[in-house]
């Protein structure tokens, strides 16, 4: 194999962690790509090519696919007589016949490595668009956030993701809008994609205008209380990716992040009921007119 382009020894200077040349044999692998998105580069390479045309679709937001070369990461999947192996960086992190499970497993991965490698700075959270500002829901995964979102959605507000609240050097949020996981009444996850959300491209940043911390409880009533801005801070902290290891930006980018919003916290119970009253909230203490420099919210219909 040619020795790495003068690109990937520029990353090796630029990037987190320095990214690696890993082989991708065209007979073993036919195929293979860097995956660049916002600023991490992750190696993916499969052996299956019909295998991958299905996968395409769950690829990171504002993914592109660069030829092979050096990345902070690299995940295999293999798929030979029924079964299939994915691995990260050589080591199997999970094997069995499901391709959806495979598929799954892969989407998920890349999305944890590219909010741990990426130049921005990355927060577990869902995130809408509302009169020109953001509604940041933080949490950890399975605290409700995708519930809550799409309750947002159906009262109008412009899906900008449901996983992450992407912070730039100014404190504002871009989209990052991956799939939603909506659960059936029988528990089965159904996937709908921003491509079917009216509202969902979040070609514009965001200025944060209220923050919301919603514990989940069955049965509870939204009676939140404002929260100061070092609290609300604290909050984004907590559920921030990488703020031990990158905390002088944590600490930059959280802080114009709160600069201008509100913070509530408090236990809710239905999303929809939450839902109305997050918007209400908004409506009070949103300026009356959108910030020109951010985008303007429209109405979406019904999930």
């Amino acid at each position: 194999m040619p020795g790495p382009p003068r690109r990937a020894m520029e990353l090796s200077r630029t990037l987190p962690e320095t990214p690696a040349i890993y082989t991708a044999s065209r007979v073993e692998w036919p195929v293979a790509h860097c995956m660049d998105c916002l600023g991490a580069r992750i190696g993916v390479r499969a052996n299956d090519p019909e295998f991958w045309d299905r996968f395409v679709p769950l690829l990171p937001p504002h993914a592109r696919l660069d030829p092979w070369g050096a990345a902070h990461r690299v995940y295999s999947i293999s798929s030979r007589a029924g079964e299939h192996v994915v691995r990260r960086n050589g080591a199997v992190l999970w094997r069995g016949p499901g391709a959806e499970d495979a598929a799954r497993l892969l989407a998920s991965e890349l999305h944890a490595s590219v909010a741990r490698f990426s130049t921005d700075l990355f927060v577990h959270a869902g995130v809408v668009g509302w009169r020109g500002r953001a509604i940041v829901i933080p949490g950890s995964s399975m605290a409700g956030k995708t519930t809550l979102v799409a309750e947002l959605i159906r009262l109008g507000a412009d899906y900008y993701s449901d996983e992450y609240a992407v912070v730039g050097e100014d404190g504002s949020v871009r989209s990052y809008p991956k799939p939603l996981s909506i659960r059936s009444p029988e528990g089965h996850p159904k996937l709908v994609f921003a491509a079917a959300i009216p509202g969902a491209d979040g070609a514009e940043r965001l200025r944060v205008g209220l923050i919301v911390a919603a514990r989940h409880r069955p049965g509870a009533c939204w009676k939140p209380r404002r929260l100061s801005k070092a609290a609300s801070m604290l909050v984004l902290i907590a559920n921030t990716v990488m703020a031990r290891s990158r905390p002088e930006m944590t600490m930059a980018r959280l802080r114009r992040a709160v600069e201008h919003a509100w913070g509530v916290e408090g236990e809710r119970g239905e999303a929809a009921e939450t839902a109305r009253a997050v918007l209400e909230t908004a409506e009070t203490v949103f300026p009356a007119s959108p910030d020109p420099h951010c985008a303007d919210a429209c109405g979406n219909p019904l999930l």
